[in-house]
């Protein structure tokens, strides 16, 4: 219907109270919800990454879970983080949270393991403890895959604005796809 749309898009900036917010609001929630999930998962799963890596020992323990729980479609979680949380909006940030990590995680490990003996050699003969082999070297490798994750994954952020908007953002979003 033209003329809902025109609606919707005439004020985007309106606020009549906490439950009817114009377009942009709407927005910028979903976009704040999306950054904050995914730097949560930033801070966990790049430690978690960096460990898997440089410790078979830790790989062991971590993979079978990893590989457990990553297949795992984020719908399928929905139902399970509303029950523990009761709050649609921590619902839908560990949902983002938990489809983020696992990249990665993968991504960092990757990383870690694809750093040239030669630089870990180095760090060796410096007598590098773990932290400086990780700021002054593997460092890079890790920034490397992460942003190659990134970029490959623009879709995976645009699902997830569109995902965990308020219900009233999806009719909004269908029609405007449908133009």
């Amino acid at each position: 219907d033209g003329e809902e749309l025109k609606g919707v898009l005439s004020d985007p900036f309106y606020i009549e109270n906490q439950d009817s917010k114009g377009l942009f609001w709407q927005l910028l929630e979903s976009l704040k919800r999306v950054f904050w999930g995914f730097a949560l998962a930033v801070l966990v799963g790049v430690p978690v990454g960096l460990m898997i890596g440089m410790s078979k020992n830790i790989q062991y323990a971590l993979e079978p879970f990893i590989q457990i729980l990553k297949p795992v479609s984020p719908l399928a979680w929905l139902p399970l983080l509303l029950f523990a949380f009761k709050d649609i909006d921590t619902t839908a940030l560990a949902t983002i949270f938990i489809t983020s990590i696992w990249p990665i995680i993968i991504n960092t490990s990757l990383g870690v393991k694809s750093v040239s003996e030669d630089y870990l050699n180095v760090a060796k003969v410096l007598r590098f403890n773990p932290l400086e082999k990780v700021f002054q070297i593997i460092y890079f490798q890790i920034l490397q895959k992460l942003f190659s994750f990134i970029l490959q994954k623009k879709k995976f952020l645009y699902q997830f604005i569109n995902s965990f908007s308020k219900p009233l953002f999806f009719d909004y979003n269908t029609k405007l796809q449908n133009i």
